[in-house]
């Protein structure tokens, strides 16, 4: 494997890991705001923090490759060839 996919593996997962940590404040900021006793602020706080560590997730997981090219620049995934010389699914069977 290439430095340049390790790479990609590791910002997704980190994207996942926002994801994970962003959906576990959300659900504190609903929890936090039905508690009629609470502070609303605080609520506000859970609630806004979640939807930012979320959508910062998810761009960290679909721009994966992005962030490899700025990380590789110049450096391309080779495309597969086959070692036997026939093309994928040219119908040279």
């Amino acid at each position: 494997m290439e430095p340049r996919n390790v790479f990609k593996v590791i910002v997704a997962t980190i994207g996942l890991l926002g994801v994970g940590y962003g959906l576990l404040y959300f659900v504190d900021g609903i929890l936090e705001a039905a508690d009629l006793g609470s502070k609303a602020g605080l609520a506000r706080y859970y609630l806004g923090r979640g939807i930012v560590e979320v959508a910062l997730g998810l761009a960290f997981i679909r721009g994966a490759s992005a962030i490899a090219g700025l990380a590789f620049p110049g450096r391309e995934t080779p495309v597969f060839e086959d070692p036997l010389g026939g093309g994928m699914g040219d119908g040279d069977a």
